[in-house]
């Protein structure tokens, strides 16, 4: 097995487990216990994000999504918890998907964007890049 596609399974399983650990796979709606969810998972979030900006797709694919999460955080009325926003968009590409590399994609490029809205370790301000 190359390496790229180890990378890619590895990515893939840390996110299985992430889920798993969340319960998101259980469609738990609520912001306040999804977000402290997030939160208390912190860590292996940017351990994922941080595979993901090593990857084909995310070199392929940064600008154009991150442009369109741009856009689509622009265009909401209400100022939003950018850290829900983000996983919330996510989590919307990855169900809505009809193959498996638009999860890929969704993945290896939104998840570096959450992980940027997660506060910091220390200050608990926000790590935004």
């Amino acid at each position: 097995m190359s390496s790229t596609r180890r990378e890619s399974d590895d990515i893939d399983q840390m996110m299985t487990d992430l889920l798993a650990l969340m319960g998101a796979h259980e469609g738990n709606g609520l912001d306040g216990t999804m977000r402290g969810r997030l939160l208390a998972n912190a860590d292996r979030i940017r351990e994922i994000a941080q595979a993901c900006v090593h990857t084909r797709e995310y070199a392929s694919h940064n600008a154009p999504i991150t442009e369109r999460f741009r856009a689509a955080m622009d265009a909401t009325e209400e100022p939003a918890d950018n850290l829900m926003f983000a996983w919330n968009w996510m989590m919307r590409m990855i169900t809505s998907a009809h193959e498996i590399s638009t999860v890929h994609v969704a993945t290896r490029v939104i998840m570096p964007i959450v992980a940027r809205y997660l506060p910091d370790n220390k200050s608990g301000s926000l790590t935004v890049h």
